[in-house]
């Protein structure tokens, strides 16, 4: 019973999984969960028996003989189930007979042999039965006799059920002529038979036999089409009856459930209004039954466990252990899944783009973005909360609805406010950023060349819109602030318009390439300056997911994407591989030599490649991946001018990729995985050329090979020479010391 609100979490959001959405609905139904998980009621007064007992009763005709169906509260009667589950004989096709087909295909294969036979016979030797007055003494030598008449009677009578029986007696005539002719004068009689018995075997039996398997196999067709028109009339017929029964089971269950709903609200008219709060979200019914409608965000709150228990000071676990499950760490663990994660991100920015811009309004009019954020704080406190063991958590206000962030909650014994400083508050500040990117995004599209506001701007002369200078993204940076993680927050506000930034690329035309000259360097300003506030990645380097997205949509245009786009693309790329703040943030700096944005842009070349010259030419493909790779070696440049000087004169001549090239660590494997696939696709002296540009070519590389062998062999030299040194100081040391042993003992 207390993981059931678990069990209907996880259920909701497998369905969004599934379906690849979240629906209001299923919006409804989640906060109904985290109502009962996140806020435990206070415990109510027992009821009376009496009371229990008059409920019971209520409930008792409506429940009986009724069976659940899914997580929507929909009952059916024990009845209808018993009849919708009963086992149904599924029939299979009958098997026909068919002998008369096979008896008319053997006569005419005879018939047709038969009349060959004869065409063979010029003589008519086989023709009619030999009789003792044709040949003396044929009846006592010859036990069966045997002609073609007697076949072609034997055939009208259907004697013969399989061609190897008519077989049989042609050759059994022709061994009674060769039996009975005997001697010289019997000679041509005998040849004659084994002419004939050989243009049987040869070519008429072989004709007869290959046109009785194709006459079956034709039937064969025939049959199986028959039998499959018969099966699929069949499945029609049962679909059709299972539809009218699931048609009268729900009506029936719809019967039901407008009783049910009509004894409830009866019920619920004679309750209190504060018994009706205190019933939101005290049974599983609110969770079930809960729709669009029923969306509100969830009130402010905190909690800490109330039990005190004495640690034992050995211990090395620093918190106290809990008698109850945890069912927040639970729910907070099943909303963190990163499929979850990306279905909420996607339906904050179609909530913003159809509701806020389509409706001319702002977010605070829409209940559904204060409620996303505060889904979005609990997928990002999950480790914190998992991390306690879910003995303290907080939850704050929507802040964009009244009565947000800030207010005083009964729970918190201390007194303390809720803090604004949450994950989500930093989202609800910043939409309107959002938004106002969305909107200048539309209008540069609506302006530009082919839009339905170019002309309206042509005609009243309006003077340019101006270009994004990045000014309205000049947030404080989360250093400054006291909590250190509350820079994690804005990997969501990243997140959102790196969404908005693929949807773009997505459902791109031809007639809006003039606007996109406009609209990525937009979204170009702003991931820069949220790259900047995120400290955990303070650039876009490590941004594969963002990456691989944008591969799928500028591949979904395959060589239909213009160059205009191309070139676009591939020069924000170009910028996303300059140097940034470290992953582990301070001023430790990162190179994109071995980082994601590398490996994923060769990938995105070789694609295009693959596509044909029309969409990258090979010139192209050559010139840009040599953009790429020396791009990556000045932001390697940049972060080893931060080491010392002892460290810079120890690396080697050459250049930082060459030497990424030949140390093949597993960091940078990927990355040269791609450039090995883009060089198989170039021709032979093209693939040299480039390797002799980036000095990556045999003898560049042979030549890197025995300068580290070299700086090796020295370094040991060095080391060697440390060691002797150190050896003969030992020695004096030892030898000082033994002779002021010898002075003491002389004294």
């Amino acid at each position: 019973k207390p993981y059931e609100q678990v069990g209907i979490l996880a259920r909701v959001l497998d369905k969004c999984v599934k379906d690849g959405i979240l629906r209001d609905d299923d919006i409804a139904q989640i906060q109904g969960c985290l109502r009962v998980i996140f806020q435990p009621r206070k415990k109510e007064k027992v009821e009376s028996k009496g009371e229990k007992k008059e409920d019971a009763r209520g409930g008792e005709d409506v429940k009986k003989g009724e069976k659940k169906l899914g997580i929507v509260g929909i009952t059916l009667s024990s009845s209808s189930s018993k009849k919708s589950t009963a086992p149904t004989t599924t029939s299979k096709p009958k098997k026909r007979d068919d002998s008369e087909f096979n008896y008319r295909v053997i006569k005419k294969a005879i018939a047709e042999s038969l009349s060959a036979m004869k065409q063979s016979d010029p003589q008519n030797l086989f023709l009619n039965p030999v009789t003792d007055a044709i040949a003396p003494g044929y009846s006592s030598v010859i036990d069966k006799p045997m002609c073609m008449r007697t076949i072609e009677e034997k055939m009208r009578r259907s004697d013969y059920k399989t061609l190897s029986e008519f077989s049989k007696d042609v050759l059994l005539m022709f061994s009674n002529c060769i039996k009975y002719n005997i001697g010289p004068e019997g000679q041509w009689f005998r040849d004659e038979a084994r002419r004939q018995q050989k243009v049987f075997q040869d070519h008429i039996s072989n004709k007869a036999e290959s046109y009785y398997k194709k006459e079956l196999i034709k039937r064969k067709k025939v049959l199986d089409r028959a039998d499959a028109l018969a099966l699929k009339e069949e499945k029609k017929k049962k679909k059709e009856a299972a539809e009218q029964e699931k048609a009268a089971a729900a009506a029936l269950a719809a019967k039901k459930k407008a009783e049910l709903k009509k004894t409830n609200e009866k019920s619920n008219a004679a309750s209190s209004t504060e018994d009706k709060k205190r019933k939101f979200g005290k049974d599983t019914d609110v969770c079930d039954d809960s729709k669009a409608q029923d969306i509100k965000p969830l009130p402010p709150f905190s909690y800490q466990h109330p039990k005190r228990v004495k640690r034992d000071p050995n211990s090395n676990n620093p918190h106290p252990t809990i008698t109850y499950p945890p069912m927040p760490c639970l729910a907070s663990m099943l909303l963190s899944d990163p499929f979850v994660v990306r279905l909420v991100v996607d339906c904050v920015l179609r909530s913003m783009r159809f509701d806020v811009l389509k409706q001319k309004s702002v977010p605070v009019g829409h209940v559904l973005i204060p409620s996303l954020l505060q889904i979005l704080y609990l997928i990002q406190m999950s480790t914190q909360l998992c991390g306690k063991r879910g003995t303290v958590f907080k939850i704050p206000g929507a802040g964009l609805v009244p009565g947000g962030g800030g207010e005083q909650d009964d729970n918190n014994k201390d007194g303390a406010t809720l803090d604004d400083e949450a994950p989500s508050a930093s989202l609800r500040k910043y939409i309107p950023l959002i938004t106002r990117l969305l909107l200048e995004v539309e209008l540069d599209k609506r302006t530009a060349v082919n839009g339905d506001l170019h002309d309206v701007v042509a005609v009243q002369m309006l003077p340019p819109r101006p270009k994004s200078d990045g000014k309205e993204w000049d947030i404080p940076s989360p250093s400054s602030q006291p909590d250190s993680n509350s820079s994690s927050l804005f990997c969501v506000l990243r997140a959102v318009v790196e969404g908005a930034f693929v949807h773009l690329l997505n459902f791109v035309q031809p007639l809006h390439e003039v606007a996109l000259k406009e609209q990525i360097p937009r979204f170009e300003v702003a991931l820069d300056k949220l790259s900047e506030l995120v400290v955990s990645s303070g650039n876009m380097l490590h941004e594969r997911s963002f990456f691989m997205s944008l591969i799928h949509a500028t591949l979904k245009h395959k060589s239909k994407l213009q160059h205009g786009t191309r070139d676009l693309i591939v020069d924000c790329w170009l910028k996303w591989f300059r140097v940034g703040e470290g992953k582990n943030g301070g001023d430790g700096r990162e190179s994109s030599m071995a980082a994601p944005v590398h490996e994923c842009f060769i990938l995105l070349l070789n694609e295009w490649a693959s596509l044909g010259n029309v969409l990258l030419p090979r010139d192209k493909l050559v010139s840009l991946s040599e953009d790429a790779a020396k791009a990556a070696e000045e932001s390697e440049k940049i972060c080893r001018g931060d080491d010392n000087d002892d460290n810079n004169k120890e690396e080697s001549s050459s250049s930082f990729f060459t030497n990424a090239w030949v140390k093949d660590e597993s960091n940078f494997q990927p990355i040269k995985l791609q450039y090995e696939r883009m060089l198989k696709s170039l021709p032979a002296t093209n693939a040299e050329q480039w390797k002799q540009t980036l000095e990556i070519d045999d003898n560049h590389i042979q030549a890197l090979k025995d300068e580290i062998q070299k700086k090796e062999a020295e370094r040991e030299e060095k080391k060697k020479r440390a060691r002797e040194k150190e050896k003969e100081r030992s020695e004096r040391k030892k030898k000082k010391a033994r002779k002021s042993q010898r002075t003491e003992v002389d004294l």
